[in-house]
Formats: C-alpha cells, structure tokens, sequence
C-alpha cells in the first residue's frame, strides 16, 4: 500500500502537507505584520519593469508560495 492509501484508511493527515502549511503560514503572518516600509516585505510585493533574461522567468516567491498552496488545496489566497 502506498502512504496515501495509509492516510485515507487511517484518517490521519498527510504529515508533509501539514508541516508546509505550519511554515506558510507562519511566514505570512510575520510577512503581513511587518511594516510597509521593511526591505522583506517590499522585497516581497517587488514587481520588476526591467527587460528580463532569455528564457523561462523566475518566480517570486509569494507566487511560489501560491503554487504551493493550490497544489495542497489550501483556500484560495488573494494578493491585495
């Protein structure tokens, strides 16, 4: 059996899922508590106007922490 069927048959979280939502959303916590003008969170919320490197682009990270999020199923999160 794998360890999802595991889970399914014991009732019990998925302990990888748990552990990554537990870090998201402490660092969104301290990230929305921080002040406007802190060099994280506007580093954070930076949208680059420069012309960009050839190739795939990189993500910011609050995009990567979307993915991470829809890939779980975790709500739907907004950016203001």
């Amino acid at each position: 059996m794998s360890n999802d069927e595991l889970y399914t048959l014991c009732d019990e979280p998925n302990i990888v899922k748990v552990i990554k939502i537990g870090k998201t959303e402490m660092w969104l916590g301290h990230l929305c508590r921080m002040q406007e003008l802190d060099p994280c969170r506007k580093l954070t919320r930076l949208k680059p106007e420069d012309t960009r490197r050839v190739g795939r682009p990189e993500l910011k990270w609050l995009e990567s922490v979307e993915e991470d999020l829809e890939k779980m199923g975790v709500g739907r999160w907004k950016r203001e």
